[in-house]
């Protein structure tokens, strides 16, 4: 089983070199300029086995659903792997700070 952190680099890795999830590969936005890679990633939806609805914003916070479990008893779980149950779905622009309340120097306010 793949752990969270590794499904995270995977999903960046990928975002940064191939874009969503329908591309077949290559460099998405077809050239090394930063600001021209920056502003494709920033694009381009992301859905991959780590974030669901996920986007990177202007101050460059990626932010995606959040996903609250509980913990299975022993007598609950079915199987291997089998080790929680989901709890509740929290939308990305409810679980991370607001660009209202960011301090960071990129976001135009």
């Amino acid at each position: 089983m793949v752990r969270v952190q590794t499904g995270a680099d995977l999903g960046a890795g990928r975002h940064l070199f191939v874009g969503d999830a329908s591309s077949q590969g290559g460099e998405a936005a077809g050239t090394t300029d930063s600001a021209a890679v920056v502003k494709n990633m920033k694009g381009t939806p992301i859905n991959d086995m780590f974030a669901k609805n996920g986007k990177i914003r202007e101050d460059g916070r990626m932010i995606h659903d959040m996903y609250l479990f509980e913990v299975n008893r022993p007598s609950e779980s079915k199987g291997r792997w089998d080790d929680c149950k989901p709890l509740a779905t929290v939308p990305g622009n409810e679980a991370f700070q607001s660009l209202d309340a960011s301090r960071c120097p990129l976001v135009k306010k």
